[in-house]
């Protein structure tokens, strides 16, 4: 069996060399472009500053119900909060409870009764071991 070389050009195209147009493209320089660093949402910076601020405890005394959002901002930034209620109403204060103990529950956190007029409320980074008595 003979295979002619025409017909197999035309099914496979010419090996000629002249046939072939040699396209030139210009490379594109990664240097010359900035680069996107990507960095993780929860990695804190080597720094001590940083890792003092990762254990931080802010206490606080609301005045108003409005004080409530800035606690539970506080609360989003991984800090746990001492929340004295010793100079508000109580109907006031009772509100104010409410709503940290949604907020709190909402991010997997925690809040617990120190005191009757003290409450601590800690996000889900906070591991709190307490052994205290209820005795009202």
């Amino acid at each position: 069996m003979a295979f002619n070389k025409s017909l197999l050009k035309n099914i496979f195209g010419s090996e000629d060399e002249e046939d072939y147009e040699e396209e030139s493209f210009e490379e594109e320089s990664l240097e010359d472009e900035p680069r996107n660093k990507v960095i993780p949402m929860n990695k804190q910076k080597g720094t001590k500053k940083s890792v003092m601020a990762q254990n931080r405890i802010i206490v606080v005394e609301p005045r108003i119900y409005s004080d409530a959002a800035e606690i539970v901002n506080k609360l989003k930034d991984n800090f746990a909060i001492v929340v004295n209620f010793e100079k508000i109403e109580a109907e006031q204060a009772k509100r104010i409870i409410d709503f940290l103990s949604g907020a709190t529950c909402a991010m997997d956190g925690v809040t617990q009764k120190v005191s009757p007029q003290i409450y601590l409320c800690t996000p889900n980074n906070f591991e709190v071991q307490a052994n205290l008595s209820d005795s009202e």
